[in-house]
């Protein structure tokens, strides 16, 4: 059942991953 788990935590990961990069908006990221 891949498809609950990227339904649902994988979503709140990346919620989670999105408040870290924006932290990290100091270090210039490889473009």
């Amino acid at each position: 059942d891949r498809d609950n788990f990227m339904g649902g935590d994988a979503a709140v990961a990346y919620g989670l991953i999105d408040r870290v990069l924006e932290q990290r908006t100091e270090v210039p990221a490889p473009t």
